[in-house]
């Protein structure tokens, strides 16, 4: 975790520099101004030069050669969500109510496990068995995540609602 932390700390500190110095340039703030008076105009390339790439190279880390989504759990996740929301939408049977998708804790049996939360309720003039339904809707999801190319064991639970007569 600490890691993880200190990463995404590296990887904001240097788009935070690349977008300071791009502002303050934008706003007028010179080497030799009146502002800054001792500044030399050679050190605003060089300096803006090494930010770019340092932030190229810690997004090329975080997106390219990592194969575990530890540093892309945000992404993976909406991304997760909607593959579930185009197998539910794609069902004829049922309507999806809500999902929810996390990652639980990076120590769990050597796997990266992605546990989602499905909520479906039929839909109208559907008759259909609450069981058989949730087995076949976690299957296809789970079936679809890992097409996807998730690199998680997926865990799904899919919950069928039935709403008052």
């Amino acid at each position: 975790m600490a890691m993880n932390g200190g990463f995404l700390l590296l990887l904001q500190l240097a788009g935070i520099n690349l977008s300071c110095a791009t502002v303050f340039r934008l706003y007028g703030l010179k080497p030799g101004g009146a502002v800054y008076a001792r500044g030399k105009r050679r050190v605003f390339p060089i300096a803006l030069s090494l930010s770019a790439l340092a932030l190229a190279l810690l997004l090329s880390v975080q997106f390219l050669i990592t194969d575990s989504p530890d540093l892309l759990r945000s992404s993976r996740t909406q991304r997760a969500v909607t593959v579930i929301e185009n197998v539910v939408d794609g069902d004829p049977y049922v309507s999806l109510v809500e999902s929810e998708v996390r990652f639980t804790r990076a120590s769990i049996s050597d796997q990266n496990t992605l546990l989602s939360t499905v909520y479906v309720q039929p839909r109208k003039g559907q008759n259909i068995s609450a069981s058989s339904t949730s087995r076949r809707l976690t299957k296809e999801i789970q079936n679809q995540l890992l097409a996807e190319g998730f690199n998680v064991t997926p865990l799904v639970s899919v919950t069928v609602l039935e709403p008052p007569e």
